[in-house]
């Protein structure tokens, strides 16, 4: 199974992201959020950051944005994330580094995860995701 695919957007960008479980689907996110971010080959996980974030039926959009605030604010990049989702809150352990801009090379500015399109929808037993993120 393919963890994720970027898709066209008329004035943004975004992507479709696939999990077996609602956890698989959060760390799928967490790796196509950033593939559009930065080159994500280099990266190694050498530092470790946790994070919760709450919600209902927007918890996915949520989780994903606090991500985009932490590297906002610390320069934190995920190269990997395990993800726990307990009720309304999803929390998460990110393993990854520091920006380092002689390591890495920044693709796009991505401003937030959107509400725009976004759904998502369980196909042959699995969950997908379709979302639309603000650059």
């Amino acid at each position: 199974m393919e963890r994720y695919r970027i898709i066209d957007h008329e004035a943004d960008t975004g992507f479709e992201v696939y999990g077996r479980t609602m956890e698989e689907l959060f760390q799928n996110g967490v790796s196509a959020l950033f593939s559009l971010i930065i080159e994500t080959d280099a990266l190694r996980p050498v530092a470790e950051k946790r994070i919760e974030a709450g919600g209902n039926g927007e918890l996915f959009i949520n989780f994903l944005n606090d991500i985009i605030y932490l590297w906002d604010t610390t320069g934190f990049i995920p190269a990997t994330a395990s993800v726990r989702i307990k009720g309304r809150s999803a929390e998460g352990l990110l393993k990854g580094e520091f920006f380092d801009p002689a390591r890495h090379v920044v693709r796009q500015e991505v401003k937030a995860v959107t509400y725009h399109k976004f759904w998502i929808v369980e196909e042959k037993g699995a969950l997908k995701a379709t979302v639309i993120v603000d650059v």
